[in-house]
């Protein structure tokens, strides 16, 4: 008989879909951080896949449905926004495609912020999560520490289609 023991080296990977839409590339940059930092801080090994647009593209009605598509299986989204003093039409629209076409059940929507951002726009966002079912986080500019709990995904719409899809390999 012989033991296993799990180190570090071989500790299982949790994989998490982060989707970041910013207005500031240095913010999106400090999201990317954090979000990599946030599995190291409780310990676990998280294996992030994390896809970034830049806000313009919800201005895009041409690609709502890829965007959407893409974003279909997030386990969070996050807002880097911080020209941003209230939710745009074009994001909460973006919001609401993804929150209906969403795979994963406890997503959340994560406003990475600096710390003097306007409290409408955080509390727009809240309302939006409370309204569509979906957990808010807060973080301004550190490691957010609750994000690991997600990743429960919901059954798919149709048995042809894959429910997650694996991270990038490095």
């Amino acid at each position: 008989m012989s033991a296993v023991s799990i180190t570090k080296e071989n500790a299982p990977t949790m994989a998490l879909k982060a989707v970041i839409i910013f207005d500031s590339r240095a913010l999106a940059a400090r999201a990317i951080t954090a979000l990599e930092n946030a599995g190291n801080s409780i310990g676990e090994t998280v294996k992030w896949d994390i896809k970034s647009w830049e806000s313009d593209i919800l201005k895009r009605p041409d690609l709502t449905g890829v965007t959407v598509a893409v974003a279909a299986d997030a386990d969070l989204i996050v807002l880097a926004l911080e020209k941003m003093h209230n939710p745009s039409d074009e994001l909460l629209d973006w919001l609401e495609h993804w929150s209906e076409h969403r795979r994963v059940e406890d997503a959340a929507i994560m406003a990475f912020s600096p710390d003097d951002s306007p409290p409408a726009f955080l509390n727009e966002l809240k309302w939006f999560t409370e309204w569509r079912g979906l957990n808010f986080l807060e973080s301004h500019d550190e490691t957010p520490k609750n994000v690991i709990r997600l990743g429960h995904i919901l059954p798919p719409s149709s048995g042809n289609e894959p429910v997650v899809t694996a991270p990038a390999a490095d």
